[in-house]
C-alpha cells in the first residue's frame, strides 16, 4: 500500500489497527542510539519480537496478528543536570541499564566497558513484558510499551 492508495478512502473506512496484546514477549536487539536532547541523553534500544508466550490472550494476538519483528523502543533516560537529583535519577538509571545488559540480555561482563557492552547486545535476546500506556493527550489511545525486562530461560 501506498500513499496514493489512501487518496481515496473515506473517513469511515480509516479504522484504527489493533495493538500489541497486554503480555509477555521475547525480544532481540537490532540496533542501538543516543538521542542528545537538551536536559536528556536517551539511550534506545531498537527491539524486534521474537515471538508471543502463553500468557498472550490468543484472540488479541489473531486480532493483531503475527507479532514476531514487530518494533519496540526500549528507553533510558539520562538526566544530564549537575544539581543533586538529577545526579541521582542519573545513578538510577545507570543501574537499570547494567540490570538490563548484564542480567536480562547477559552481555556486560565483568571487566567490559559500557560501549563494548552496547556492541555486544545487537543480537542479544531478553524477555519483556509488554503493557498499554495512555496517550496524556487522549486517554483513549493506547500505546503497547515494554514495562518490564528479565532473562529468557
Amino acid at each position: 500500500m501506498n500513499f496514493t492508495d489512501a487518496l481515496d478512502k473515506v473517513a469511515t473506512d480509516v479504522k484504527r489497527p489493533p495493538i500489541l496484546p497486554v503480555g509477555t514477549y521475547n525480544w532481540v536487539i537490532k540496533r542501538y542510539e543516543v538521542v542528545d536532547r537538551d536536559e536528556y541523553e536517551i539511550l534506545e534500544f531498537q527491539c524486534s519480537c521474537a515471538g508471543a508466550q502463553e500468557d498472550v490472550d490468543v484472540d488479541d494476538l489473531a486480532a493483531f496478528g503475527r507479532a514476531e519483528g514487530t518494533p519496540q523502543r526500549l528507553s533510558f533516560i539520562f538526566n544530564k543536570g549537575a544539581d543533586g537529583e538529577s545526579q541521582k535519577r542519573f545513578a538510577q538509571t545507570e543501574f537499570r541499564l547494567k540490570r538490563f545488559l548484564q542480567d536480562h540480555v547477559g552481555c556486560w561482563k565483568n571487566g567490559m566497558k559500557l560501549k563494548q557492552a552496547l556492541d555486544e547486545a545487537v543480537n542479544g535476546r531478553f524477555g519483556g513484558y509488554v503493557s498499554h500506556r495512555s496517550d496524556r493527550n487522549d486517554p483513549d489511545v493506547q500505546y503497547p510499551e515494554l514495562s518490564k525486562t528479565f532473562p529468557l530461560g
